[in-house]
C-alpha cells in the first residue's frame, strides 16, 4: 500500500522527531494530501511562534500546503500554563480541550508537542490526557495527528493506539522519514522529505534494489501434497513471493522435480520419511532444499538424524508453528520477505472501533499476512497478557475479538486454546483463508 493511501485510511498518526526536525511541517504536508475541510491545530508552543511558521510555509506558495491554509484554525496554550497547572492541575486543561474540540468539531486535529506539558514523573497524567483524546476522536470521528519528541512520555503511551508511527531524522536539507510501525503493510518504510521543495520520495538504496531483484526473479517452490488445506495455505502465503509448482501424483512429482525448484515442500501424510524425492534430488545433483512434513505431533532427535542423512533441509511436525516454518523458508532462500513486514506491525494494538477492526483485517488479508480471528463469548481477565507482540484486540460491550498473527486454526485448537482456558462453546474461530466467506464473525 502507498503511504498516502495508508494515511487516508488511518485514524491516529504519531510523528516523532528531535527539535526542529520538521514534525509540524511534515504533518501539514500530509494533511494537504487529504480531503479535509475543517482542520484544527492545537500547539503547546507560543501562538505567535507557530503562526510565524505557518505564515512562512504559506508564503512559499507551494502547492503542497496551500489547501490546508484555506481553513485551518490555530489554538495554543496560554503563556502562563505552568502557573495554571500548579493551581488547577490537568483537569482544567481536559475541560477546556473537550469544550474546544466539541465546539469546533474538526475533521482533523493536529496536536503539536503535547509532550512539553508533561514531565517523566507525570506519566499517569499523560496517559489520561491521551485516553481523553482517543475517546474524543472516536466520539466525534476525526483524524488525529500528534507530534512529539523522541521517546517522550506522550510517545511511550501513544504508540499503543497509533495506526502509523513516524520517526523523522535530520539529514542536511532532507529529512529521513522512517515508519516505525504501521497497521497497514506499506510498499516502503523509509522516505526522504525535502524541506527545500516539500516533496516526499521513497528511499532507494542497495538493499531495496536487491530485494526487488529477488522478488522479481521469483524462486521456485514445489509443493508435493494431496491435502487441499495445505495447498490453500501455501497459495495464500507464498504466491506473492514464489513461483509455485504443485504435484499430487508420482508422474507430476517426477516432472516438476526436473525443473530443479529452489524449495521442495514434501507432505505425504506418512510417519516415516520417503526416500524417493530425496534420492531424485541427489541423483540429479539438484540444489533443491527439501522441507519434509511428517505425520507426527512431535519431532524426535532420531527423526532429525534420519532426515539429515537423507539430505533434507528440515523436518516439521503435522501441527506446526507457522511463524517458525516461514522463518525456515526465509533462511533457506536467504530472503526475509515476510519477517520484515511483520516487524513493522505495531506492538500489541488495541483497536478502538469496529470500522478500524474491519479495515485492519482487510489489509492483513490483502497483504497476505496470516491470521486467525477468535471471537470470545466470555470475559477473560488480563487477556492482553496472554497475547503476543503483534497481535490485535478489539473489545465491545457484547464480545471481544482477538487477531492472532501467524497462527493457524489447527495450531490454536491444539497448542494455544488451553492458554486462554476456553471451552468449545466459548469462542468462534476463523483463519485467513476462510475470511472472505466469513467476514461477519466480529459483528
Amino acid at each position: 500500500m502507498q503511504l498516502i493511501e495508508a494515511i487516508k485510511k488511518s485514524d491516529f498518526s504519531l510523528i516523532e522527531g528531535n527539535s526542529k526536525s520538521g514534525k509540524l511541517t511534515f504533518s501539514l504536508f500530509m494533511l494537504n494530501k487529504l480531503n479535509i475541510n475543517n482542520p484544527l491545530l492545537i500547539s503547546t508552543i507560543n501562538k505567535s511562534i507557530i503562526q510565524k511558521r505557518l505564515d512562512n510555509l504559506k508564503n512559499t506558495q507551494n502547492n503542497n500546503f496551500q489547501k490546508i491554509f484555506q481553513n485551518i484554525q490555530l489554538y495554543s496554550l496560554k503563556s502562563n500554563w505552568e502557573n495554571i497547572k500548579t493551581s488547577y492541575g490537568f483537569d482544567l486543561l481536559t475541560e477546556d480541550l473537550n469544550k474546544l474540540i466539541n465546539d469546533k468539531k474538526p475533521d482533523t486535529l493536529i496536536f503539536h508537542r503535547p509532550d512539553l506539558m508533561f514531565s517523566e514523573i507525570e506519566f499517569e497524567y499523560a496517559k489520561t490526557f491521551i485516553e481523553n483524546l482517543i475517546n474524543l476522536k472516536n466520539t466525534l470521528n476525526f483524524k488525529l495527528f500528534i507530534t512529539t519528541d523522541i521517546d517522550s512520555v506522550i510517545s511511550k503511551f501513544s504508540e499503543n493506539y497509533t495506526d502509523i508511527t513516524f520517526l523523522i531524522k535530520n539529514e542536511n536539507n532532507l529529512r529521513k522519514i522512517i515508519i516505525k510501525n504501521s497497521i497497514y503493510p506499506l510498499e516502503s518504510y523509509e522516505y526522504f522529505f525535502s524541506l527545500k521543495n516539500f516533496s516526499l520520495e521513497k528511499l532507494k538504496d542497495n538493499t531495496q534494489r536487491n530485494e526487488n531483484i529477488t522478488i522479481k526473479t521469483k524462486p521456485k517452490m514445489l509443493i508435493i501434497s494431496k491435502d487441499e488445506y495445505f495447498i490453500k495455505l501455501h497459495k495464500y502465503l507464498f504466491e506473492k513471493y514464489f513461483d509455485l509448482l504443485f504435484a499430487k501424483t508420482i508422474g507430476e512429482v517426477l516432472s516438476k522435480i526436473m525443473q530443479n525448484p529452489d524449495l521442495i515442500i514434501y507432505q505425504t501424510g506418512e510417519e516415516r520419511p520417503d526416500r524417493t524425492v530425496c534420492n531424485l534430488v541427489k541423483e540429479n545433483k539438484f540444489n533443491s532444499k527439501i522441507i519434509y512434513f511428517i505425520n507426527k505431533d512431535f519431532i524426535r532427535t532420531e527423526d532429525k538424524m534420519e532426515i539429515n542423512y537423507l539430505g533434507c533441509y528440515e523436518i516439521i511436525p503435522k501441527i506446526f508453528n507457522l511463524e517458525e516454518y516461514i522463518f525456515i523458508l526465509e533462511k533457506a532462500t536467504n530472503n526475509y520477505f515476510y519477517t520484515k513486514i511483520i516487524q513493522k506491525l505495531p506492538a500489541l494494538k488495541q483497536i478502538m472501533s469496529s470500522k478500524n477492526l474491519n479495515e485492519i483485517i482487510k489489509n492483513l488479508y490483502n497483504e497476505k499476512i496470516y491470521f486467525s480471528i477468535i471471537k470470545l463469548n466470555k470475559k477473560i481477565n488480563n487477556i492482553e497478557k496472554k497475547l503476543r507482540m503483534h497481535d490485535f484486540i478489539f473489545k465491545s460491550e457484547k464480545f471481544t475479538c482477538i487477531i492472532l498473527i501467524d497462527v493457524t486454526k489447527i495450531f490454536f485448537e491444539n497448542r494455544l486454546k488451553n492458554k486462554f482456558n476456553l471451552n468449545k462453546n466459548e469462542y468462534e474461530i476463523i483463519e485467513a483463508i476462510e475470511w472472505p466467506e466469513k467476514k461477519d464473525i466480529c459483528k
